[in-house]
């Protein structure tokens, strides 16, 4: 008996959770974040092989759950993924393996996919 009535409270709940809930058409709707590399660069610059590389930048309209997504040498033997955050303002940074200096960004947020890609290649300049 116990168990109908915890039921039947549930069912309830999520029948009045759902009559609050306001149509698709009236729904905020998700912004599209603006993503931006602004910097990609080999670490040691001295040393010719060294394939370690910092990537920086910033996005707009940034959510809690929102991830940065970076991949490098991408469709080579040699690709390879990262994720990371941002900061409260949208920036973000994550140190890198890349052997062609090639690399990619995008925002992930969860429960709507990927945004805003964005692509940079490595320079040895400060």
């Amino acid at each position: 008996m116990k168990l109908i009535a915890i039921t039947l409270s549930i069912l309830i709940s999520s029948i009045v959770a759902l009559a609050d809930t306001p149509p698709a058409d009236e729904q905020t709707p998700i912004e599209t974040p603006v993503l931006e590399i602004r910097r990609f660069v080999y670490i040691n610059s001295n040393e010719l092989r060294s394939p370690t590389a910092e990537m920086c930048g910033r996005v707009s309209e940034i959510h809690g759950a929102d991830r940065i997504i970076v991949t490098t040498d991408k469709g080579r033997r040699a690709e390879s993924r990262y994720t990371t955050m941002t900061d409260d303002q949208g920036v973000w940074c994550v140190v890198v393996k890349t052997l062609t200096g090639q690399g990619e960004a995008r925002v992930w947020r969860m429960g709507a996919g990927t945004f805003g890609t964005a692509t940079a290649e490595a320079s040895t300049e400060e």
